[in-house]
C-alpha cells in the first residue's frame, strides 16, 4: 500500500446513496455541472450526512467540475464559443461557465464562497489552447486574489 494512502475522491451529487457515502468514506468530493444553487443544496444535504455520523463536513475537500468553460472579450462572443462546443452541449449552461474574463472570475467565485478549493475545468475551444492560456493569464489571477 502506498504511504501515505491517496485521498479519496468521490464524485456526484445523488442525494440519497451518493451524498451519504461520501460523508462516510471520502476525502474529497466533486460535484460535476449543476449551478451554484444547486451545489449549495447538495453541501446542505452533505452536511446533514456528516452531522448524523459525527463527521465535521469542512474535513471533506470540495471540489466543482464545469461542463465548460467559455472566455472572451464580450459575453456575447463567450456565449458563441460555447455554443459551438460540445462540452457545452453535455454539461449544459447551468454547468457552464461562460463570459468575459471578470465574468467567468466571478462566477467561479461564488463556488469558492462555498468553500470549493479544487476547480476542474474544460475549455470550450479544446483541442485549442487559446480558452486556457487567456484563463490563466486573466481569470486565474483575479481568483488567487481571493475576487
Amino acid at each position: 500500500m502506498p504511504r501515505p494512502t491517496p485521498p479519496i475522491l468521490i464524485g456526484g451529487g445523488g442525494e440519497q446513496l451518493t451524498l451519504r457515502i461520501v460523508a462516510r468514506y471520502a476525502d474529497w468530493w466533486n460535484l460535476p455541472g449543476g449551478s451554484v444553487e444547486t451545489y449549495a443544496r447538495k453541501l446542505d444535504i452533505l452536511a446533514g450526512y456528516c452531522d448524523a455520523i459525527g463527521r465535521d463536513p469542512a474535513t471533506i475537500v470540495k471540489t466543482w467540475e464545469t461542463g465548460c468553460v467559455a472566455v472572451a472579450d464580450s459575453a456575447e462572443e463567450a456565449r458563441r464559443l460555447a455554443e459551438v462546443s460540445p462540452f457545452y452541449h453535455q454539461g449544459g449552461p447551468e454547468a457552464s461557465v461562460v463570459g468575459t474574463p471578470a465574468m467567468v472570475a466571478e462566477h467561479l467565485d461564488r463556488y469558492r464562497a462555498l468553500g470549493v478549493s479544487h476547480l476542474i475545468l474544460r475549455f470550450a475551444d479544446f483541442p485549442r489552447l487559446d480558452g486556457v492560456l487567456r484563463f490563466a493569464e486573466e481569470v486565474a489571477p483575479v481568483l488567487r486574489r481571493g475576487g
